[in-house]
């Protein structure tokens, strides 16, 4: 069998902490490995804004750093294939050297994207990283030329969100020292994150608490207040004695035909009661009713 063809590309990264004030050893070393392991999940970005491309591995490098306001630089080695033969992938490649946004502003887009993202993991509250993030979105689609749902479909399709928000923390911890530090990027200025971002950022991840629990309830009373035949999710409403005994939203499963329940009042279902803490209450309150099978 004749083997596969590979093509390794190499772009730089750069990284610049903003502090006043030395950065500890352990900080550094600890930042940097989380740094790598974010780089290594900057592949996917690569093959969507690339149709074709397939990036097998990708090996990270530092050059050189700088004390004071720590600065740091990469050099970044994408392992590129393809399923195609071996001259669509050095078309492919040559098309990635050769295009117009640097390969590195992609992979800078990509390792931004992934950081803020991991931060709202670590602090699904905070709003001024919530709105960095969006902001950020948005700035990666335009950089990388994918819409902004494919950028989210990207980053929801992340493995381990916990690992990411994880190394997210401790990417930004050499920046905790002083509050009026940024961390900035060299390729896309937009992406730098601001004083407010990384204060709101803890100074090591746990874990966010459990915010929502599912019930389930089998062949229970429901009885249904409104409801509509064309729809699935809106409208419909109603109480389960018993188990929520005021009127609540209801949707219903794909495998519940709307138009087939529309018109009935009283009914017994297969359910799941959707529950959300609620910190007035401290407590888990019911919020929706999954209604997944009707008897």
């Amino acid at each position: 069998m004749e083997e596969r063809k590979q093509i390794a590309v190499e772009t730089t990264y750069a990284v610049n902490y903003t502090t006043k004030d030395p950065v500890p050893i352990a900080e550094i070393i600890t930042s940097l490995r989380s740094l790598e392991a974010i780089i290594k999940r900057s592949g996917p970005f690569v093959e969507a804004r690339y149709a074709g491309i397939e990036i097998l591995d990708i090996q990270v490098y530092v050059t050189a750093m700088e004390a004071g306001s720590l600065k740091e630089w990469f050099l970044v080695r994408l392992l590129c294939g393809s399923a195609e033969n071996a001259e669509e992938l050095e078309a492919l490649v040559e098309r990635m050297m050769k295009d117009s946004k640097p390969l590195n502003a992609l992979i800078s887009a990509a390792i931004g994207g992934l950081i803020v993202f991991g931060l709202t993991k670590c602090s699904p509250d905070a709003p001024h990283t919530t709105e960095f993030f969006n902001n950020t979105i948005i700035n990666i689609g335009a950089e990388m030329e994918l819409d902004v749902g494919d950028v989210q479909l990207l980053l929801d399709g992340v493995r381990d969100k916990k690992r990411l928000a994880r190394d997210a923390v401790e990417f930004v911890r050499p920046a905790k020292g002083d509050p009026s530090a940024t961390i900035e990027n060299d390729a896309l200025p937009a992406l730098a994150i601001p004083p407010e971002v990384i204060a709101e950022t803890p100074l090591h991840y746990e874990p966010p608490e459990q915010r929502e629990q599912t019930v389930i309830y089998t062949n229970v009373p429901v009885l249904i207040y409104a409801s509509d035949r064309d729809k699935r999710e809106t409208v419909w409403a109603g109480m389960v004695p018993g188990v929520i005994d005021r009127r609540i939203r209801f949707i219903l499963d794909d495998s519940v035909d709307p138009a087939q329940l529309h018109g009935r009042t009283r009914v017994h279902a297969n359910i799941v009661v959707v529950k959300r803490f609620s910190q007035s209450s401290n407590a888990f309150e019911p919020k929706k009713v999954v209604l997944t099978a009707v008897n």
